[in-house]
């Protein structure tokens, strides 16, 4: 690469976008949809109120488990694909 094109003289990122991809989704952290705050576990609920399912963490679940038409869709855990060796 040219110096006029990279005056930095910096390397150029040579992932490929799959590559990439993996590393942003290996390093997302979801958000409760209801408080907006980080999280590693949430849970999946709907109740009549809602239109659709969110996600919810561990503060906000039990509001959601005491509305009409509650529904439990699964726990979402940040360190599912990372099992712990011994």
């Amino acid at each position: 690469m040219s110096e006029a094109k990279n005056p930095q003289g910096k390397p150029q990122a040579t992932d490929s976008p799959e590559e990439s991809f993996k590393e942003l989704w290996k390093n997302k952290r979801f958000c409760c949809e209801h408080c907006r705050q980080p999280g590693n576990v949430h849970f999946r609920v709907s109740t009549t109120r809602l239109a659709d399912w969110i996600l919810v963490c561990e503060t906000c679940w039990p509001n959601f488990r005491e509305q009409a038409g509650y529904r439990y869709g699964g726990t979402r855990k940040a360190n599912r694909r990372n099992p712990k060796r011994r």
